[in-house]
């Protein structure tokens, strides 16, 4: 009998150190629980308390900002720097498309053999040889390219393949020196030269091919 209560007593755990071992697996059992109860109650909170009040307030504070126009005037103003950057970038995008312009209005119209023949002549020098080239109008413009390379005034493309240009006597790497008996003193020069030409007047031009 005594052996079988001793057997009983350490099976079903009725000793003091299961006893122990009981107690302390309910708390921490409690424990675990407690804090994710106390975990979901502070979010609980926070949502409530904070959440919950601040999201309202909010929504009032950028319903009356959005209706006043002094506030969304400072907010939306622009750095100081941005504009100017602005400013500086658009000047030289005007700069560059007037002197695209400028270039596309640059085109030689087709000259027949005849008026080549009578109009050209040649002269032979140390520097190169002077062709002279007489284009009957330019009404739809020169179409040539032209360069700016070490105060010389040279030609450097054609409108397209079959340029009149081309036909009329003008190659790659001819150096513009007169235009309408009057010389050509820098790139600049030429091109004001050429805006103010009369389209509809015959041009003379003097090139000088090394």
């Amino acid at each position: 009998i005594n052996a079988l209560r001793t057997w009983y007593q350490n099976s079903h755990s009725v000793s003091s150190a299961a006893n122990a071992e009981d107690l302390s697996a309910i708390l921490q059992a409690y424990w675990t629980l407690a804090s994710k109860r106390y975990v979901d109650n502070a979010c609980m909170a926070i949502d409530d308390r904070i959440l919950g009040t601040l999201c309202p307030k909010l929504q009032e504070a950028l319903f009356h900002h959005a209706h006043d126009n002094d506030k969304l005037d400072a907010f939306f103003v622009e750095d100081p720097a941005i504009v100017a950057k602005r400013k500086e970038l658009e000047a030289t995008k005007d700069r560059l498309a007037k002197a695209t312009l400028a270039m596309s209005s640059i085109q030689v119209t087709r000259t027949n053999k005849k008026d080549t023949d009578h109009g050209a002549a040649a002269a032979t020098g140390s520097a190169g040889q002077l062709i002279r080239v007489t284009i009957p109008s330019a009404l739809q413009g020169l179409g040539l390219q032209l360069a700016d390379e070490q105060n010389r005034v040279v030609v450097r493309g054609f409108r397209d393949a079959n340029s009149p240009a081309q036909d009329a006597g003008i190659h790659l790497g001819d150096t513009l020196v007169q235009i309408n008996e009057r010389p050509v003193t820098s790139f600049d020069n030429a091109i004001s030269q050429l805006k103010a030409l009369n389209k509809q007047d015959p041009i003379h031009l003097v090139l000088r091919r090394l």
